[in-house]
């Protein structure tokens, strides 16, 4: 969810053809899993197509090759880092609890990343932009 968020925001202030490349990946998941029916629903609702989504789990070379990564919680930060410890992982936000539960639990989680995202995208878009304008 989070990873479609940041896709979408990228999209709306850079333009589909931003550069960025948006990954998503787990800590402790089952290979090539479709995402849990209510995420699928609730993400719907927020303009996220999570229908062709499949689980991956991170790999110390994902890890390795990402410049950033955003993770929810704390935890997940240093598992991270065990991965790879040279993974430059960040907390996203104060963090954000992966949901458990029914629908309400997704929405609640949609929004928290929203508020957090969004930010986060024009900060990025920024640090780039001005990233090229040095460059000149």
């Amino acid at each position: 969810m989070a990873a479609g968020l940041l896709e979408v925001e990228l999209d709306r202030l850079a333009g589909p053809d931003h550069g960025f490349v948006v990954e998503s990946a787990g800590l402790a998941v089952v290979e090539g899993c479709p995402p849990n029916q209510q995420a699928v629903a609730a993400a719907a609702e927020w303009g996220l197509d999570m229908r062709g989504h499949r689980s991956r789990q991170l790999t110390p070379e994902m890890a390795g090759r990402a410049e950033r990564i955003f993770c929810m919680e704390p935890g997940q930060v240093e598992a991270t880092r065990k991965v790879n410890p040279e993974a430059r992982a960040e907390l996203l936000g104060d963090g954000v609890e992966d949901p458990t539960g029914g629908r309400a639990a997704y929405d609640e989680t949609l929004a928290k990343l929203r508020d957090l995202i969004a930010p986060l995208a024009e900060s990025l878009v920024g640090e780039t932009r001005g990233s090229a304008s040095n460059q000149r």
